[in-house]
C-alpha cells in the first residue's frame, strides 16, 4: 500500500531525507535517505514515493496547519 501524500508534497519532504541532499543525475532526482543510521542510501523521487515508512516533515506539517 502507497502512503497517502497530497499530490503538491514533494515525496522528497519526508523526516527521513537529509535535508539539502537533493540534486540531478541527468534527468533523475535524487536525495539521500536517513533511514538507516548504519549506512544511509541514495532515492529516486519514486522510491521515495512508494517508501512505507514515508513520514511528512515537521516545516511540511506547520505549513498545512497554518493554511
Amino acid at each position: 500500500m502507497v502512503p497517502d501524500k497530497s499530490v503538491a508534497t514533494s515525496p522528497f519532504n519526508c523526516d527521513w531525507i537529509e535535508k539539502g541532499s537533493e540534486g540531478y543525475l541527468g534527468a533523475f532526482l535524487y536525495a539521500i535517505c536517513r533511514r538507516s543510521r548504519t549506512r544511509p542510501c541514495v532515492v529516486s523521487e519514486t522510491d521515495c514515493g512508494r517508501c512505507q515508512l514515508w513520514q511528512e516533515t515537521l516545516d511540511v506539517r506547520r505549513e498545512c496547519d497554518e493554511q
